[in-house]
């Protein structure tokens, strides 16, 4: 009916472009602006309540603490931003002229236009006809069956997602996939959240299942994280290890983000296969605290403590650091970091000098980082499922089905789990 009602609609356009056919009503605009990256900084806030940020980041592209400890964009935060922006606009440029066929100075003209009426869409060729929903429905052949898109994007999920065998019983050759999605976080998956969580205990166990079954010929990691637990982190990456010592090829597939901690675990990868527009990298590290204490004294709560050990309460959040726990804690910082940049430049095979300029914290594109070696491929799981099979040694055969490890859980196992207080399973 329409793409953004006086609003953006340039996600829902650039997804229309890629049809034989586009359509609008009469009513209905063409809300092709471009991309908006808003931000919003609370420094002035927290000053005013009481809480004083105290944390630290490797390095100046690392802008996660900038919304705290920043009035506005750093140059370092704007530069980072303005270039991501940059490539996934020119991708959706890209897209809309390919699918229109439209030259890209032109399309990148139209986006500059502002809204568009149903008219002004049709001269520009942004759209075919100018039609109500139902007219465009009595133009479908009489006998064909039509359905709403989502429903046809559960139907095509449903052929397409990896099937849940019963791994005991099954004795065919496969390809394992372990789904990464969320914050990483250490311990085991808690059964009862609703929040997507990459929990270390529960991934390295599906790690451990895939590998030590041996009808399983390769690994896929679909990654869809921002990132987390520097430790967690690289205890998943040291399974993955794990499985490569144990002869089994590992691809990474990366998804709408496989950054920080997300990248870290995709370097031990022997290949990486991102999204144009998935943002990764993000190499870098953000350590420290918040302190509330005064907070609670304008609210009338007085805080003590007693402590055996200097550093004890080296982490409360009631105060600030001292001189030596603030040295102690950019140190714990900075030896995370140099580990970071030293995984990639082993994985990735740069030198210290090229890590050195694609890190410091900096996001990318996944166009980007297929320029800049950060990963080795363009495509999605498709295409991670066929680059493992043929780093099995499989090209050219009949590829395994590419199934979930370990076997998903029943609701009523899951409910039984919960009431138990049994660890959770990161496939549920």
């Amino acid at each position: 009916d329409t793409y953004g009602e006086a609003g953006d609609g340039t996600l829902s356009y650039y997804f229309a472009s890629a049809f034989d056919k586009v359509y609008v009503q009469p009513s209905g605009l063409v809300g092709l602006l471009g991309l908006h990256l808003p931000n919003l900084f609370y420094k002035p806030l927290l000053a005013k309540l009481g809480i004083e940020p105290q944390l630290f980041q490797y390095f100046e592209y690392k802008n996660a603490p900038n919304p705290f400890t920043q009035e506005g964009f750093t140059k370092p935060h704007r530069e980072q931003l303005e270039r991501l922006s940059k490539s996934l606009f020119d991708q959706i440029a890209a897209g809309i002229s390919q699918g229109r066929q439209l030259a890209p100075d032109a399309t990148q003209t139209l986006m500059n236009c502002g809204n568009m009426t149903a008219e002004q869409a049709k001269e520009a060729k942004l759209i075919d006809t100018i039609l109500y929903p139902d007219q465009v429905l009595s133009q479908v052949p009489e006998g064909t069956k039509v359905v709403p898109m989502r429903k046809y994007v559960k139907e095509l999920e449903k052929d397409e997602k990896p099937k849940p065998l019963d791994l005991k019983k099954d004795d065919k050759p496969k390809i394992a996939l372990i789904t990464l999605v969320g914050t990483i976080a250490r311990g085991w998956d808690n059964p009862n959240s609703r929040d997507p969580t990459i929990c270390s205990e529960s991934a390295m166990r599906n790690i451990r299942a895939a590998y030590e079954d041996k009808t399983v010929k390769a690994i896929v990691v679909r990654v869809d994280s921002p990132g987390g637990s520097a430790v967690a982190s690289d205890s998943i990456r040291r399974e993955l290890e794990r499985a490569k010592e144990a002869g089994l090829p590992v691809v990474v597939s990366m998804g709408n983000f496989a950054a920080s901690g997300g990248y870290y675990i995709s370097t031990a990868a022997d290949k990486i296969v991102a999204q144009p527009a998935s943002i990764t990298g993000s190499i870098g590290v953000i350590f420290g605290k918040m302190v509330i204490g005064k907070a609670l004294e304008k609210v009338g709560i007085n805080h003590d403590d007693v402590k055996q050990g200097e550093y004890a309460s080296a982490m409360s959040p009631y105060r600030t650091f001292t001189e030596k726990e603030a040295q102690l804690a950019h140190s714990l910082g900075l030896r995370v970091y140099e580990d970071f940049t030293k995984l990639v430049m082993d994985s990735r095979k740069l030198s210290a000098k090229q890590v050195d300029k694609l890190a410091r914290g900096r996001v990318w594109s996944g166009l980007d980082a297929k320029e800049l070696q950060l990963v080795d491929e363009l495509g999605g799981l498709k295409e991670a499922y066929m680059l493992a099979g043929k780093l099995a040694g499989l090209e050219g055969k009949a590829l395994p089905k590419l199934v979930d490890f370990p076997k998903p859980k029943s609701a009523l196992q899951r409910i039984a789990a919960a009431l138990n207080d049994e660890p959770g399973d990161s496939s549920v």
